[in-house]
């Protein structure tokens, strides 16, 4: 054993003397660029040049019109378009209120037309009691055959009485089949199509509100201007009526019933409530190759003209 030992001493001494002698070897640094920094001793991953400074390119500033925007593509398909432009509404700030008129003399015809119709349609539809007052006056005969001027006067007696017809509806009791157009449900209908004129006047608290209807030819008892407003002769009531009363024949395509000049004419108080309210219908009844028979038989075309004036009165409410 101390044979071994003394042969490995002068091998460690020898391995010592070579690991003290790196340890004394001084490093030397390759030569930089000029520029270029040493790393720092406490940071071995250090930057050895600066950073370059960022500089922000100058803000872009786009403007966007008002009223338009331009879409880069269309809505119907992904095709490009450069010159489509949406338009953008501009929206009030603020609404415009027309305040509505608050007397029937500064409303305009629709609306005074409108106001017509329902204040005396509440007449039927409350109950209304009133007085009717009816009067028929032949204002023209004419015969086209001179041979039967003599039975004129018959005629026209026998067409109308020289008395006024009246009749009365208490309030709470139906008028519909009383107050002109008899049956409807409403007394006027009347639309802007139908009139030719209407006029507002002032009365005391109250108003006076006229409408003229449009003249017509053979009108029908529904769907016609006179229906809405009137009472009136129809060619079934020539037929039934007036040419049985004068004895006359007449076949239906040669008569024709022409109306014209027919008003209606409205009073309200200050309350807005119907006071005196008056219908006149004035109409030309002609029979065409007809033949009165009078004692003796005539063969004579026959125009007779009607005029009918209803007074209603007394509205208990």
């Amino acid at each position: 054993m101390k044979r071994l030992r003394a042969a490995a001493a002068p091998l460690l001494a020898g391995v010592l003397l070579l690991t003290s002698g790196c340890f004394n070897v001084k490093f030397r640094e390759p030569e930089r660029p000029a520029g270029m920094t040493a790393p720092s001793a406490t940071d071995p991953f250090a930057a050895v040049t600066a950073a370059p400074t960022y500089t922000a390119p100058p803000a872009t500033v786009v403007t966007v019109p008002a009223e338009t925007t331009t879409l880069p593509f269309s809505t119907d398909s992904d095709e490009y378009v450069d010159d489509t432009t949406v338009p953008i509404p501009t929206v009030p700030t603020t609404v415009p209120v027309t305040a509505a008129p608050s007397t029937p003399d500064q409303m305009t015809r629709d609306q005074l037309l409108q106001y017509f119709n329902n204040t005396l349609n509440k007449i039927k539809t409350g109950n209304v009691g009133f007085t009717k007052t009816k009067k028929t006056d032949v204002l023209d005969l004419q015969l086209s055959n001179q041979a039967a001027n003599s039975v004129v006067g018959l005629v026209k007696n026998a067409l109308l009485s020289s008395d006024a017809a009246t009749e009365t509806v208490g309030r709470g009791s139906s008028g519909v089949n009383v107050f002109s157009p008899s049956g409807k449900p409403y007394v006027s209908a009347l639309t802007a199509e139908d009139i030719t004129a209407i006029t507002c006047t002032k009365n005391g608290a109250g108003y006076i509100v006229k409408v003229a209807v449009k003249s017509e030819t053979n009108p029908e008892a529904n769907g016609s201007a006179m229906s809405r407003a009137f009472d009136f002769m129809t060619v079934d009531d020539v037929l039934g009526v007036y040419a049985p009363k004068v004895g006359a024949t007449v076949a239906r395509q040669d008569i024709k019933v022409v109306f014209s000049d027919c008003t209606a004419e409205m009073t309200v108080d200050g309350a807005g409530r119907v006071t005196a309210y008056r219908t006149y219908v004035k109409g030309v009844m002609n029979m065409l190759n007809a033949t009165v028979k009078k004692v003796i038989s005539i063969n004579t075309d026959v125009a007779v003209t009607l005029a009918s004036t209803t007074d209603y009165t007394n509205f208990d409410y």
